[in-house]
């Protein structure tokens, strides 16, 4: 690795690539992050979850870098508690996004930075009150969950990202059609039974772009970690780029690298140490 492609900034999503599929963090990952921060450089967060959903994993990993959440719907730092970037969807589109999701019953969230509103059928919360468990056992701090009733309440809201999750068997399929006639969406799948839909111009590799210019580091020198297709954006646009040996081929194709390790054992450390500091081949 030159001198101008040496890494200042390394980013990595969270769900698939740091986190084992447990939502646990394996102790090696802990470990090379540390090794990072020895090695004078930068770590923080790029994924799908919202701030309320990321705090215990920046607590156990010793992040103080702004975080990137909603995939790439906002940028917050925790240390000041401040909104730095923020992408909402018009009024108009988040009613007709969730109306089309009551009436044809599907499993939905809408999140704002700070609040998670789920569907009264919704499966997929239980996602978010596990991880307000592990919040409890390290002290921090719960995400909010509200159920809403009908579209007209999140109207006043700052919705930043929808995911819908396959519930009835082709749920995906039938949204994906109906989002071809909405304007002004972006629309990714972040795993196969999951799709996120957020405003237009919103992607991670975006965000990772405005969070390096924010600290000051150019883009050949940030490395990025992570599995799958809303993962691609920022494999792209970064001067080292790392994939998962879990991931999908079209987030492998658009990697730099590729681990031999998953993300349930230490896939994130061994990039770290092959492809950040080039002490492991």
């Amino acid at each position: 690795m030159s001198d101008d492609t040496k890494v200042q900034l390394v980013v990595s999503d969270l769900d698939g690539t740091f986190l084992a599929d447990d939502k646990s963090v394996p102790p090696e990952n802990i470990s090379a992050v540390q090794l990072l921060k020895e090695r004078g450089m930068q770590f923080t967060f790029c994924t799908g979850r919202p701030v309320a959903m990321i705090a215990a994993y920046m607590k156990q990993a010793g992040v103080t870098l702004p975080v990137i959440g909603c995939n790439g719907g906002f940028i917050y730092d925790a240390q000041q508690k401040n909104v730095l970037m923020a992408h909402t969807f018009e009024a108009e589109i988040v009613r007709t996004l969730v109306a089309y999701s009551f009436l044809h019953e599907l499993d939905f969230l809408a999140y704002t930075a700070e609040t998670v509103f789920y569907s009264p059928n919704s499966k997929r919360v239980e996602v978010f009150r596990a991880y307000n468990e592990r919040a409890r056992e390290t002290g921090c701090e719960e995400a909010s969950l509200t159920v809403i009733a009908d579209a007209t309440q999140l109207v006043s809201e700052r919705i930043t990202k929808i995911l819908i999750t396959e519930l009835h068997g082709n749920d995906l399929q039938h949204m994906a059609q109906f989002l071809q006639h909405v304007p002004t969406i972006e629309c990714v799948p972040s795993t196969a039974d999951v799709l996120d839909i957020m405003p237009a111009g919103v992607t991670k590799g975006g965000a990772v772009k405005q969070l390096a210019e924010h600290l000051g580091v150019a883009l050949q020198n940030v490395c990025v970690f992570g599995d799958t297709t809303n993962d691609i954006s920022m494999l792209e646009c970064a001067g080292v780029s790392v994939c998962m040996a879990n991931g999908t081929d079209d987030a492998k194709r658009a990697a730099a690298h590729v681990t031999t390790r998953t993300n349930n054992n230490g896939g994130f450390a061994e990039g770290v140490r092959q492809f950040v500091l080039g002490v492991e081949r």
